[in-house]
């Protein structure tokens, strides 16, 4: 060691110096910097791809929710579009009328009077409605009879007397026309099925019918002698008219279907009166009033 030059040790000891203050730097300068970079460059990749990942889950999610929402809204669009409004609507009806008795009448020809004892005519009526729950409304109507309809048959007979030199030639004609002029009604609607766009609703409640009856008849009689010559003509023509009513118990069913949630279209089939009694040429006869009619309604917001 003695031998070795101060100024070569001095060296040395400089490179060293210097090679372990490069490798100082390095080791805790640049290198953590680098590091640091390529770590914080790896982490926001990371992190990004991650963030990325929880962003799209995130969408899908809330797309899964919107979806679930938008299908339980789909479901009780129908409740949604009834409970808690006032609605208004229109229908046309085609009405029947049917006595429950046979109208006959026994002469003497052969052939006896059978007036047939149904009617046809046709209805326009009103509604007014509010929906108090989802699947229950109390209702109003209101119908003006737009037609009315006739019945009638005619029956003739001959009676032959030579000893009397007589022949009587009869004919006689019966004709009843049966005229609707106003009906009112409250009732109570039921949905007991509510699908998608679709409601079948059950009703009941009360009905006031009004109608206009007449009778018209028409008797001829001819009688001749036997060589065929026309003696003489005899005979009548008339007619009644007669207005009754009947408040009595309705019920029916029918169909709603939502075009949106303000307007639905429906069709219904409804007994009006069932065995009601009117008085008619002094007898009492039964008879009963069903609808089938088709409208439309509009639900207010």
């Amino acid at each position: 060691m003695n031998d070795i030059p101060e100024e070569v040790i001095s060296n040395t000891c400089g490179i060293d110096n210097v090679h372990l203050s490069m490798d100082d730097d390095q080791l805790f300068d640049d290198a953590p910097e680098e590091a640091a970079e390529e770590l914080d460059a790896d982490d926001l990749g990371t992190a990004d791809k991650n963030a990325g990942a929880v962003a799209e889950e995130g969408d899908a999610t809330e797309e899964q929710v919107s979806g679930s929402g938008a299908s339980s809204e789909a479901s009780g669009s129908l409740a949604a579009a009834k409970s808690g409004r006032i609605y208004a609507g229109v229908s046309y009806g085609k009405a029947s009328f049917e006595i429950d008795e046979d109208l006959t009448g026994e002469y003497p020809g052969d052939d006896n009077l059978s007036v047939d004892n149904e009617w046809d005519f046709d209805y326009l009526k009103g509604r007014l409605g509010y929906s108090f729950h989802p699947r229950f409304a109390i209702e109003g109507r209101i119908g003006i009879g737009l037609s009315d309809d006739s019945n009638s048959d005619t029956v003739s007979w001959t009676i032959d007397e030579p000893f009397l030199d007589m022949r009587l030639e009869s004919e006689f004609e019966a004709e009843i026309t049966v005229e609707p002029t106003t009906l009112f009604g409250l009732y109570l609607v039921a949905d007991v099925i509510q699908w998608d766009s679709f409601s079948f609703y059950v009703l009941g409640g009360l009905t006031r019918t009004e109608f206009d009856l007449e009778y018209y008849e028409r008797e001829e009689e001819e009688e001749y002698n036997q060589a065929g010559e026309l003696l003489g003509v005899d005979g009548h023509e008339g007619t009644l008219t007669d207005t009754f009513d009947n408040t009595s118990l309705s019920y029916g069913v029918g169909a709603n279907y939502f075009l949106n949630e303000n307007i639905a279209l429906h069709a219904e089939w409804v007994w009006y009166d069932r065995d009601a009694e009117f008085s008619f040429l002094g007898e009492d006869l039964d008879y009963d009033v069903e609808m089938l009619s088709a409208g439309v309604a509009y639900y207010f917001d």
